[in-house]
């Protein structure tokens, strides 16, 4: 459950907010105004990315990663398949974003219901 907003307290752990992603051709996020400052601000100090069943190709939001996500930063993709998570992780590699990339071995039901996030983000 979730009982505060990471843009009221700048002390805590950011894990939040989830962002829907626009699709390559819009030019705009479907959120409000507010919840963008807020990322843009926030993305400097991630430290974990997980990426879910993102194609890695909308060029607003990466253009944001490559220049305000820290370069060593931990980025888990999870796709239909391990295949498919690699292709996401090249994309953002070629864009130009650093890191240390991963990619999950199944697909999104078994990252589930193994609990592989509660690891991911634990570690």
């Amino acid at each position: 459950m979730i009982n505060h907003r990471p843009d009221l307290d700048p002390s805590g752990p950011k894990v939040f907010p989830a962002l829907a992603i626009p699709v390559e051709t819009k030019q705009d996020y479907e959120c409000p105004l507010e919840h963008q400052k807020t990322l843009e601000r926030c993305v400097p100090e991630v430290t974990k990315m997980l990426v879910i069943g993102w194609r890695a190709t909308e060029r607003r939001f990466i253009d944001l990663l490559c220049e305000k996500l820290p370069p060593d930063v931990r980025i888990m993709t999870v796709a239909e398949n391990q295949s498919e998570a690699a292709k996401s992780n090249q994309r953002l590699q070629e864009a130009g974003i650093r890191g240390r990339f991963q990619e999950a071995n199944f697909g999104f039901s078994g990252y589930v219901v193994g609990r592989m996030a509660e690891s991911f983000l634990r570690s």
